[in-house]
């Protein structure tokens, strides 16, 4: 096993190459008109908050292609405006009332069973 000690300066120059690749691939795509550059981007873990998922089914919607997004580097890169489009395709979710969302919940708790447990 090898022992690697990066000094500060090192990690400084990984970082500032890192950031030009990213700062290369943005100017690349806005010479060529695919993105505005007051278009915001998001993030994996924007676009999770703002759907109330996690990261990793964010990343599953862009592995399926359900999910436009573009990669900069080891990272996934949404635009808004296609996240609009995204949750703008999805069917509304079926409304349930209190009783019926709870009913649910103890059908999942109890394994699909419908008897009540016995008290011990």
């Amino acid at each position: 096993m090898d022992l690697v000690v990066i000094s500060t300066e090192d990690l400084r120059r990984i970082i500032r190459e890192e950031t030009a690749d990213l700062r290369a691939l943005l100017d690349a795509m806005n010479d060529s008109g695919k993105l505005k550059r007051d278009e915001p981007l998001l993030t994996v873990r924007d676009v999770a908050e703002r759907c109330s998922v996690t990261s990793t089914t964010v990343r599953a919607w862009v592995h399926a292609g359900r999910l436009a997004a573009m990669r900069a580097s080891r990272r996934y890169l949404v635009r808004a405006t296609d996240l609009e489009a995204f949750l703008a395709q999805q069917p509304a979710p079926n409304q349930l009332t209190k009783e019926q969302h709870l009913a649910l919940l103890l059908a999942r708790l109890h394994g699909g069973r419908n008897r009540a447990r016995e008290p011990r």
